[in-house]
């Protein structure tokens, strides 16, 4: 497989899209047609759906009654069964990577559907159905009887175990097998069976590091509540779980001034209730205890080398753990039944996950970090270097300390010698390194649409868990975590933009597309590469890999925001203030090693030599100076990681490397020029698949294909169509003479629609329509249209919003001749390109609509006057009137003077009064819309769609004139790319009732 561009869906037949994941290659065998195809993966109840691209390639000829498929392979046809999936004997999958070592292997998957002579009739299959149709019939009544039927797949001899084998044997297992989990388990619990009897079933041993956990604050009385109302099931739960615990000797009844109120909540998992102690108000008053935590990014950077690991699961582990006398009192909790303390650590006290650290940290401190790593209650036992043997040695010491201090695990939850386990939210691979836990990912994947300020921070915080391995995160979820700013409820209501949406959906992609970062080696150099631009600064740590040639590969990835004010700071200071965070940040790894520090700004190699700098930087050369880096040049357009990190979709940047090609207005000549050049033998193809829809085709080719009781009908028709260079033309009536426009087949009309959509500049249904018609015709061509345009992605993420306010009759002004009155105006301030534009100067010509604009650096009174000079004056010649709002720009001396120079009038817009230059406002909406459209995404190569934009502008039809500004400005409608003649558009013939009736037809 290979990773699927972000961002890329796919829509299914039940209209829901579906974000796609990597794209597939494998072989499918059907009878004794085999091929191999390219697919999505994404997720789907079906195996492998042929979709309309396969269709459209191989071409079968169903036949419907008999259930069979005829191919035609070179020159031979087959005659294929469609297999009901019941009657499939066998199918099997083999799975082959390329090498163990590589990240995204390349995977081979074989599908076989064996022959069958017998078809499952529907009368066999009569009594199974869908859940829905169950559901439909349940609510009908009309169910007497129902059964529940298990199918599962069927398949070879002992197929499955080499299929495990082959795969964990490329991975560099040895050929184990996973009954090696159950083996270790066994001997195990065998050698150490008060570490492996399941539960707890009496008081644990009184231990040294048994202390008081629960010390009140100064001036703090306790509190009591009284007990929490139950449902009668909860109150049979409650009588069940104190019998337990009072027969495990865990509580004991007691008469004390504390009491918390307990309640029960359902288990995920399994449904049932679990007893939940409220100890809000004990921890309330509650010193809270500094042990600290192990830090889950040290745990894991411990890892590098290792090749086997075991993890172990306690018990319920803090019941594990007993309370002193004094603590026990204060975790009373009040029932129906009596008061009831704990004997043992209780779940959801303050300090009870400290505590419990602590106690394993005394057990286990000579173990830890050597060959094995504790968090709370879950203990990974790891192995460096191939000796199986010596990691079940590591695992055996590491049981006989737990069974000396009389733990217990939980046995269901133990993995043994395994290469690849999951340990803090991250599955750890064997001599590879670690990457984001699959049910972590799928949680965020899954994570709905956040509503409100909580749900915003919720999302963010389980996104920045993984951080470390989202490239550009700071960056990316500007959008969302701009929603938090400001004061007010965390439940008030947020207000979700495309930007947020986008930036939501690209996170989720990121998870899916999550690296594997290598584990830190000590013994190894370092590299960080950092880059600064306006708005954020990226970084990447970097460690060679031993197993591909020493190539340097990520270990870490950090981005950083620049706050409103750092984004003040000159070049200089930003690219030393990136610098500065990722020593900061990586000093636990680069402290006392050799590294090496990679950035595009040259100067700053020699920071110790520069004299006249800032303050800011003096300060932060002074700390520089206490990590000793060596600082070297790497060219921008080389130092490509960082410097996506810190440049991609934020405002205001300048990135380095190249942009997309506009290609859109190119799209349309593939189109054209591929249905120019299709032979007969294609339409031939064609008609007989979609008969009906391309009855042009199909029966003007042929006239013995006619059908009686079409004859007469068809006859009359004859005559509007004919038959050149293998292809039917329909004729459309001129003033002069009849001109020709190409039917395009059924299969070709959607992509045709979506070229000139989209290769100009997203236009309306009108346009669109106008465009096509003076080209092409097909049958009922204005419905497709307008279907496929309603259903536009683009068009419908960016759709204008319609406005609700009320304004005074507007008075028209007097329409002049051509280009004598120009209106203008500017967009901006937008996102720095990489030419460093930032804004567009408009110009309209009030009669003719013909628009002009630039792409500008600085939106200036010199910038206008040479605009006008050079794209007004210098080919329309001098305007009688100009029209522009009262910006300074416009205002300004050098324009005035201009103005005076060439004899022209100067009218200024009223003031806040915008729509009195209504002409430009509206083509600046027009122009945005289409440019948003076209970059996609890429707001820093706006300026390159520009001239697309504006071409797209000049072709489209105007309301008020009925034509487009080309037409208005040289008399003839243009020649697109891939037109063999000039269009046939006449404004006397183009809206004549009888042509409209026929494109219905």
């Amino acid at each position: 497989t290979i990773p699927a561009k972000n961002g890329q869906s796919v829509e299914t037949a039940n209209g829901h899209q579906t974000i796609i994941k990597d794209i597939a290659e494998f072989s499918i065998s059907l009878n004794s047609y085999t091929d191999r195809i390219q697919a999505y993966v994404f997720d789907t109840k079906f195996d492998v759906i042929l979709g309309r691209s396969w269709l459209a390639q191989v071409q079968p000829i169903p036949d419907w009654i008999n259930g069979t498929w005829t191919i035609k392979i070179r020159n031979d046809s087959k005659r294929l069964t469609m297999i009901h999936p019941l009657t499939a004997q066998s199918i099997q999958q083999s799975i082959d990577t390329n090498s163990p070592n590589d990240a995204n292997p390349v995977t081979n998957v074989q599908v076989q559907s064996q022959e069958t002579d017998e078809a499952v009739t529907p009368d066999e299959l009569e009594f199974l159905i869908s859940a829905k149709q169950l559901d439909n019939l349940f609510k009908k009544k009309n169910v007497e009887e129902c059964y529940l039927i298990d199918i599962s797949a069927i398949y070879e001899p002992d197929s499955l175990a080499v299929l495990v084998d082959d795969k964990l044997s490329k991975q560099g297992q040895n050929s184990m097998t996973l009954t090696v989990d159950q083996e270790w388990c066994e001997e195990f619990a065998a050698k150490y069976p008060g570490v492996f009897k399941g539960v707890i079933d009496s008081l644990p041993p009184i231990r040294d590091t048994v202390e008081d956990m629960i010390i009140f604050k100064p001036g703090t009385v306790p509190e009591s509540r009284p007990p929490y109302r139950m449902s009668p099931l909860e109150l049979q739960e409650l009588r069940r779980q104190l019998d337990t615990l009072l027969k495990q000797g865990l509580i004991e009844p007691t008469s004390s001034p504390y009491g918390s109120p307990v309640l029960f909540v359902k288990r995920a998992d399994d449904k049932k209730l679990r007893m939940v102690c409220d100890f809000r108000l004990v921890n309330k008053i509650s010193i809270s205890h500094r042990i600290p935590i192990p830090r889950i990014d040290e745990c894991l950077s411990m890892l590098h080398g290792s090749n086997f690991f075991t993890t172990l699961d306690l018990q319920s582990g803090f019941h594990q753990q007993r309370l002193t006398d004094s603590d026990s009192e204060k975790t009373t909790i009040n029932t129906r039944y009596g008061q009831f303390k704990w004997k043992v650590i209780p779940f959801g006290l303050r300090n009870s996950g400290a505590q419990f650290q602590k106690m394993l940290n005394v057990i286990l401190k000579d173990y830890i970090d050597v060959i094995c790593l504790l968090y709370i209650d879950d203990i990974l036992i790891f192995t460096k270097g191939d000796d199986v043997n010596l990691h079940k040695k590591h695992v055996d010491l590491v049981l006989g300390k737990l069974a000396e201090a009389g733990l217990v695990v939980n046995k269901t939850k133990c993995k043994f010698n395994r290469k690849q386990v999951t340990f803090l939210g991250h599955d750890v691979i064997a001599n590879t390194g670690v990457r984001p836990a699959k049910k972590k990912t799928e949680a965020i994947t899954n994570w709905p649409c956040p509503t409100n300020v909580q749900e915003v921070r919720q999302f963010i915080g389980l996104c920045q868990f993984y951080k470390a391995f989202l490239p550009n995160f700071a960056s990316i979820a500007t959008p969302i975590t701009d929603l938090t700013k400001g004061n007010g409820h965390k439940l008030r209501q947020i207000n979700w933009t495309n930007e947020c949406e986008q930036a939501f959906q690209h996170i989720k992609t990121l998870m899916t597309t999550a690296p594997t970062l290598l584990n830190p080696c000590m013994t190894l150099p370092w590299r960080i590469e950092c880059d600064a631009s306006d708005f954020a600064a990226g970084m990447v740590l970097l460690q060679p890999d031993p197993k591909s040639n020493h190539e340097w590969k990520p270990v870490a990835y950090e981005s950083r925001k620049f706050s409103k004010e750092e984004r003040k700071y000159s070049v200089q200071e930003r690219e030393c203030l990136s610098i500065l965070h990722a020593l900061r940040t990586w000093r636990c790894f680069i402290d006392g090693n050799d590294y090496e520090v990679f950035t595009d700004h040259e100067p700053l190699k020699t920071y110790q030599d520069t004299s006249k700098v800032s303050p800011r930087l003096v300060r932060w050369m002074t700390e520089l100076s206490l990590y000793s880096p060596k600082i070297l040049y790497k060219k921008g357009i080389d130092n490509i990681v960082p410097d996506l990190l810190s440049r991609r979709d934020g405002p205001n940047c300048v990135p380095n490397t190249e942009s997309m090609e506009p290609r859109y207005l190119y799209e349309p000549v593939e189109t054209v020029a591929a249905i120019i050049s299709n032979s007969s033998s294609n339409s031939n193809d064609i008609l007989i698949t979609d008969p009906l829809q391309d009855w042009p085709l199909f029966y003007f080719k042929d006239a013995s294909l006619w059908p009686e009781s079409l004859k007469d009908h068809l006859l009359k028709k004859q005559q509007d169509f004919i038959v050149r260079d293998q292809h039917i033309w329909k004729k459309m009536k001129n003033e002069n003479d009849d001109k020709l426009v190409k039917f395009i087949p059924f299969k070709r009309r959607v992509d045709l629609v979506e070229d000139f959509h989209k290769g100009f500049g997203h236009q309306g249904k009108a346009t669109v329509y106008q465009l096509m018609k003076s080209r092409f015709w097909w049958p009922k061509m204005i419905n497709d249209v307008t279907l496929w345009l309603s259903r536009c992605p683009e068009c419908q993420l960016h759709s204008r919003k319609e406005s609700n306010t009320h304004h005074a009759p507007m008075k028209p002004l007097e329409v002049p001749a051509p280009f004598h009155r120009w209106h203008i105006d500017f967009i901006g301030e937008l996102p720095t390109t990489k030419n460093g534009n930032r804004w567009i100067i408009m110009a309209v010509d009030y009669s003719t609509n013909w628009p002009i604009a630039r792409a500008l650096k600085n939106a200036t009174a010199d910038e206008i006057v040479k605009f006008l000079y050079e794209e007004i004056v210098m080919r329309f010649s001098c305007p009688v009137e100009l029209v522009s709002d009262r910006g300074a720009n416009f205002m300004s001396k050098i324009l005035n003077q201009y103005m005076k120079k060439i004899k022209s009038k100067h009218i200024f817009t009223s003031a806040f009064h915008p729509r009195t230059n209504s002409k430009c406002e509206r083509l600046n909406q027009t122009f945005k819309h289409m440019i948003t459209k076209y970059v996609k995404g890429e707001v820093h190569s706006w300026d390159e769609f520009v001239d697309t934009a504006l071409f797209s502008c000049r072709i489209r039809k105007h309301a008020t004139t009925g034509l487009s500004p080309f037409f208005m400005t040289y008399g003839v409608d243009p020649v697109l790319p891939g037109d063999s003649k000039r269009p046939f558009m006449d404004p006397m013939t183009e809206e004549d009732p009888e042509l409209i009736a026929e494109d219905t037809l």
